[in-house]
């Protein structure tokens, strides 16, 4: 293996890091880069005054409606 190149296992550790500790709690909309460093000035500018947060919430009750679905049984 190169010097460069990680495992595949690696992969996960962003999406882990940002999901599971608090200091990452209230940074959405934002980018993020291997392996949890967040990119400076990477706030989408079309979203501005609490325009992600409404976003936000418009995709977290999409998610829990789709999972909704799985956990009731049905599709």
């Amino acid at each position: 293996m190169s010097p460069v190149s990680k495992p595949p296992s690696y992969g996960a550790l962003s999406p882990l890091y940002l999901g599971c500790f608090a200091e990452t709690e209230g940074k959405g909309g934002r980018y993020f880069v291997p392996w949890g460093r967040e990119v400076p000035g990477s706030l989408d500018p079309r979203l501005r005054d609490g325009e992600w947060e409404e976003q936000a919430d418009r995709l977290d009750r999409w998610v829990e409606e789709q999972v909704g679905k799985w956990e009731r049984g049905g599709k």
